[in-house]
């Protein structure tokens, strides 16, 4: 038996061996745009499969923390500033209760922002027993017009304004209420 070029029953894989010449012949000699067809496809599924990984595969969640207990005492002093004192009227009491109604859900807000913008979950700062985290107290207090703003000189400034004869050198008297007013202008 000898193997010639024309298709012989009696060698078996011979017709198959022809068969497979012939579809190698013609992959490599598909059009052009079949060949495009294929790598858009390719192109395509590879972008699926990045998109499904992208959101299926857990990463690690990020954490920090905000001191909201100084947030909360910055505002309760501004409030307390801006309705005790010389020359405080009704409108200026009915500014800070509209001021003091509205910053509850603007701390939320400022929440979500922050959270939003670090893409990390926000822990109370007393909530973290261990560790150091990124603050982003500073980032809660501009959103919330406490710029410059903090618990020691407000309470400083309480004091003098309660009893003035007790103000030492420095202190001031009589406070501006326009760094108090910021939000309502």
């Amino acid at each position: 038996m000898t193997a010639t070029n024309s298709p012989d029953p009696q060698i078996p894989g011979f017709e198959a061996a022809a068969t497979q010449t012939e579809v190698t012949t013609r992959i490599t000699t598909l059009p052009p745009s079949v060949w495009a067809l294929i790598v858009a496809i390719a192109v395509l599924a590879g972008a699926v499969a990045a998109a499904v990984s992208w959101h299926v595969i857990p990463r690690p969640q990020r954490f920090a923390t905000v001191d909201l207990d100084e947030a909360f005492q910055v505002q309760q002093l501004r409030m307390t500033l801006m309705i005790t004192g010389p020359g405080v009227g009704d409108v200026d009491r009915t500014q800070a209760a509209t001021l003091a109604m509205e910053f509850g859900p603007r701390t939320e807000a400022a929440l979500r922002e922050v959270a939003a913008q670090c893409q990390c979950l926000l822990l109370v700062r007393g909530a973290v027993a261990q560790g150091q985290l990124p603050d982003y107290t500073p980032a809660i207090k501009h959103a919330l017009g406490q710029d410059g703003l903090d618990v020691r000189t407000l309470r400083q400034q309480l004091a003098v304004r309660a009893n003035p004869d007790s103000a030492r050198p420095g202190d001031t008297k009589d406070l501006p209420l326009n760094f108090l007013r910021k939000e309502a202008q």
